[in-house]
């Protein structure tokens, strides 16, 4: 069982820096980077990843990031 939540995790992990590196040279200004960005922590594994990958990307821009969880 670990070895498929690594395989799902490493995927999610790789199609994130795809988007990423895909993404424009001269991005626009997404806003107020001194409230964090809440994100919903969900129930499931998937989510878990997910949320987590969209976590650090928004971190790696400058924003603070606070994980919340959801039931």
């Amino acid at each position: 069982m670990p070895k498929t939540i690594n395989r799902v995790r490493n995927a999610g992990i790789g199609l994130a820096l795809m988007l990423a590196a895909s993404a424009p040279v001269a991005a626009a200004d997404l806003g107020a980077k001194d409230e964090p960005i809440k994100l919903a922590m969900l129930e499931w594994t998937g989510a878990h990843v997910s949320t987590h990958i969209a976590g650090q990307l928004l971190e790696k821009l400058g924003y603070k990031v606070e994980y919340v969880t959801a039931g």
